[in-house]
């Protein structure tokens, strides 16, 4: 008895870990070092406190109605849901649920450490290893040289054909959700909360399996290709894009507005590691470009140097008319050839790859996607008579900027 409670204890501590690894999922998350504080804190308490449990139980007693008396429980959750101790050897702890005060991510985290939630977590990481197995095992599809290349890839390399895995991928997580909400550990959710569930269920798996389905998404010639590309169109301005000045005055540029909000998101793209992380990432990106937009139209509606234009004041505090797809898509090449971030080619096909399928044929975001891919199209194909330019001073630019 003692050695199986003991490998049971291992095997639980193990789960634990593998769900823990999964809590800092970008590089930038500001959650994190706030989570790590309280998790050391917890730590030390831990050590020193022999019944971790009966104390959570009376100090939630004891704070009533207490306005702080939730995040008091909030930190000591964990030490119900510790592998250390006497009370998380009963696995008897209080059972994890929504709060205001925690993301829907973090509660699901907190669920799959909870000891009714092995039998998830198994099925979650064999489904993880074998995906990364069956990967490794398998040679990786080669693209066409160019994209006017009609040739077939080889059979062995067909077999890796990233929409293959994605069709394996929906489906886990779509029995895998089928199978959480009729757990007890779910079944109690409200709709909305259910939804952010099933959202950071898929933002775990896609983490866990980032390396190996950004590597099928990947095109590494085509990333290179295009960096030196935009590299090399450094003088397009506006004034290329057919699109009117929205900056008045003598030696004004469309470089003077305010782009560091929109060039943050950009470059925090290739950071991320879900689809879903991404996605939002690439309409937070359009909507600060909107934001830019719509100060800078406000600026010169208030000059009178622009047209009356039409309803509503931005987000951002900058009245005027709001910005129109003739506005936005020019803008967002601009800002897509002056910032060059990393990988965008990759990012955006990894993005249409493995999103949910529901978020690329509507909504904000998918509008937002397809803006940015445009703008990345236009670049990589632009030539003297898409900017305007003749093409003796094109190509000599072109040049010059190499």
């Amino acid at each position: 008895p003692e050695r199986r409670a003991a490998l049971q204890a291992e095997a639980r501590k193990t789960r634990v870990q593998w769900i823990e690894d999964a809590r800092r999922i970008s590089p930038d998350d500001a959650e994190s070092e706030a989570r790590e504080a309280i998790a050391g804190t917890c730590s030390d308490l831990a050590r020193a406190l022999p019944c971790a449990l009966t104390l959570h139980d009376f100090l939630r007693v004891l704070g009533g109605d207490v306005p702080d008396a939730e995040v008091l429980s909030d930190i000591l959750l964990p030490f119900a849901l510790s592998e250390d101790g006497a009370d998380s050897a009963k696995g008897d702890g209080p059972l994890p649920t929504h709060r205001p005060n925690r993301s829907s991510y973090d509660t699901l985290l907190d669920k799959l450490k909870h000891r009714l939630a092995s039998e998830v977590v198994n099925n979650l990481e064999q489904f993880v290893f074998r995906f990364i197995e069956l990967s490794r095992q398998q040679p990786p599809l080669q693209p066409p040289p160019s994209p006017h290349d009609s040739s077939t890839p080889t059979v062995a390399a067909a077999a890796l054909r990233p929409q293959q895995h994605v069709a394996k991928i929906h489906a886990f997580l779509q029995r895998t959700a089928k199978t959480m909400r009729e757990h007890m550990l779910w079944r109690g959710e409200s709709e909305p909360q259910w939804a952010d569930t099933v959202e950071s269920l898929e933002r775990l798996v896609m983490y866990k399996l980032y390396d190996v389905t950004f590597r099928l998404a990947a095109d590494d010639a085509r990333d290179a290709a295009t960096a030196l590309r935009l590299q090399s169109l450094s003088f397009v301005g506006f004034e290329h894009l057919d699109m009117a000045p929205l900056v008045s005055g003598a030696g004004a540029s469309h470089a003077d507005l305010d782009w560091s909000a929109p060039r943050a998101h950009l470059l925090r793209l290739d950071g991320l590691r879900s689809p879903g992380d991404k996605l939002a990432c690439v309409l937070a990106c359009f909507d600060a470009v909107a934001d830019v937009l719509r100060r800078a139209l406000g600026a010169d509606d208030e000059d009178g140097s622009s047209g009356s234009g039409g309803g509503g004041s931005g987000s951002g505090g900058g009245g005027g008319r709001e910005p129109g797809a003739d506005e936005l898509l020019p803008a967002l090449i601009y800002l897509v050839k002056s910032t060059n971030p990393p990988r965008l080619a990759s990012n955006l096909e990894y993005l249409q790859t493995f999103a949910a399928p529901e978020r690329l044929v509507a909504g904000r975001a998918s509008y937002a996607l397809t803006q940015l891919a445009s703008a990345l199209h236009f670049l990589e194909n632009a030539d003297a008579g898409a900017l305007s330019m003749d093409p003796e001073e094109f190509e000599r630019r072109l040049g010059e900027s190499r």
